[in-house]
């Protein structure tokens, strides 16, 4: 699994391949269609962050 997250948290999580895209998206949209900004873009607070979860434990 993969998440982008701001200070504030997680904003998006899926796979490698969605959260490349938003990610890439959230930080620099002009090469996308509207729908795929509609669909991925959004604010964010202070800096972002593409991560790989390798395990989580409760």
């Amino acid at each position: 699994m993969w998440e982008i997250i701001d200070n504030n948290g997680t904003i998006h999580s899926g796979s490698e391949e969605e959260m490349r895209l938003a990610f890439d998206i959230m930080t620099d949209n002009e090469a996308y269609s509207e729908e795929e900004v509609a669909q991925w873009a959004c604010g964010w607070d202070g800096d972002l962050r593409l991560i790989q979860i390798h395990a989580i434990s409760h």
